[in-house]
C-alpha cells in the first residue's frame, strides 16, 4: 500500500491504519456499589474449638472491597490471630457478642445458642454449620420465629426444611 506522498507502507502500519477506522475500547469509571455487607465475626463459645470464620487477610480483602467486618475481641485467638491483626486488616473490634450479632451476616463454625439467636436483628443472616440430628427444637423455633435466613448445604437444608414443616 502506498501513501499518499508516494511512499510505501509496511504490512504493520497497514494493519494499524486499516484498525484505526473500527470502534476503539474506552475505560469507564467504575461505579461505586451503593450496597455494602456488614459481617459479624464472633468468637465460638466453645473451647475446643480452634477455627475461625475469616482470617485478618480475608477480612483485608473483603474491607478494600467496601464492606464493613465487625470481629468480636479474641475471635481468632485459638486460631493464632490477634485482634490487632484484625484490626490492621480493616475491621472493628468488638468487645461485646451483641454488637457482633447485630450485623446484617453473622459467619460463625459452631451452631449459635438461643441467646446469639436472640441479639440477631429479625431477617438477617446467618452462615453456620448447623447439625440438625443434635439441634434442639427450641432452638430451630428460635430461629424460625426470628426469620433468620440461614445458609445450609442441601443435605442440612432438606432436614431444616422438614423440621419447619412440622
Amino acid at each position: 500500500m502506498k501513501t499518499k506522498f508516494g511512499k510505501s507502507l509496511s504490512s504493520l502500519e497497514t494493519l494499524a491504519k486499516e484498525h484505526a477506522l473500527y470502534p476503539q475500547e474506552s475505560l469507564l469509571e467504575v461505579k461505586n456499589k451503593e450496597q455494602r455487607l456488614f459481617i459479624g465475626i464472633p468468637k465460638e463459645k466453645e473451647d475446643l474449638e480452634s477455627r475461625v470464620c475469616l482470617t485478618p487477610e480475608s477480612v483485608a480483602l473483603l474491607v478494600n472491597n467496601g464492606h464493613e467486618i465487625v470481629v468480636e475481641t479474641g475471635a481468632g485467638n485459638n486460631s493464632k490471630f490477634t485482634d490487632q491483626e484484625y484490626s490492621e486488616a480493616g475491621a472493628k473490634i468488638a468487645y461485646s457478642t451483641e454488637e457482633v450479632f447485630g450485623s446484617d451476616i453473622v459467619l460463625k463454625v459452631e451452631p449459635p445458642t438461643l441467646q446469639e439467636i436472640s441479639y440477631m436483628k429479625q431477617g438477617k443472616t446467618l452462615i453456620s454449620a448447623l447439625q440438625m440430628a443434635s439441634m434442639k427444637s427450641d432452638l430451630i423455633n428460635a430461629i424460625v420465629k426470628n426469620k433468620t435466613t440461614i445458609v445450609l448445604t442441601s443435605q442440612y437444608f432438606e432436614t431444616f426444611y422438614h423440621a419447619y414443616l412440622t
